[in-house]
This record gives C-alpha cells, structure tokens and sequence, in this order.
C-alpha cells in the first residue's frame, strides 16, 4: 500500500439478534463513518476501507461459522472463473466501497494469501 493512504476500518461484527431488528445496520455505520471525514476535513480525507473476512465457528455461530462477506466472495469467486476484484465488489463491503468510490480492489497475495479462511484487501480509490 502507498504511503500515506487513509483507509476506513472498522472491526463490524453483527450479532443477527440485532440484524434482525435494524435491516441494514452495516451501513448505516459505515455511512455514518465516512460522512464524519468527509464533514470535519481537519481529519483528512478516506481514501478506502478495509475488509478482513473470516472463517471462524464461534465468532460465527449464526451465520453459520464465517462471516457473511467471506461467504460471498467465496461464491463469487467461484462464478468469475477467480477474479478477485469482480468477486470482492459481490460483497457487502465491496458494494459499499464502489459506491463510495473505492473502485480499486488491493490486495497481498504473498503477505496475506487468499484463503478459505481468510480475505484480506483493501478497496481504494485509484488504480
């Protein structure tokens, strides 16, 4: 990653019990986030979000042992024949960012493998 970027992160993790009551929650939060830099420029400007997704039974539990990001790149990945950032804009997150901008999916195969278990990129503004 450049020097000097700002990245959006924030650990999101929503029990159903509450998604259940409040539709859309995530991105309320994310909104809520992101409209904070963006209305008190004192603080910078974002120039992406994070995204670490997670295989993790306990963690889970409800949505059936990894979270719901993890599951949909997965199956994303599957339907693009492996394209990374096709299947990384299928998600929550990667829907949220594209709409936000972030329109470039980066990630460190040799540092942070793609994995069953585990995804971790970024989603940034430039190419």
């Amino acid at each position: 990653m450049k020097e000097g970027k700002k990245i959006l992160y924030g650990d999101l993790f929503i029990p159903t019990k509450i998604t259940d009551e409040v539709a859309g929650i995530g991105k309320i939060v994310l909104d809520d986030s992101l409209s904070f830099f963006k209305n008190h420029p004192n603080f910078g400007s974002v120039d992406g979000n994070f995204g670490v997704w997670l295989k993790d039974d306990d963690l889970y539990k409800s949505y059936g042992g990894q979270s719901v990001n993890l599951r949909k790149f997965w199956e994303a990945m599957t339907k693009s024949n492996n394209d990374v950032e096709l299947s990384a804009f299928e998600t929550f997150t990667g829907k949220w960012a594209k709409d936000n901008g972030f329109t470039t999916v980066w990630y460190d195969p040799v540092n942070f493998p793609l994995t069953k278990e585990t995804v971790i990129l970024k989603f940034i503004k430039e190419k």
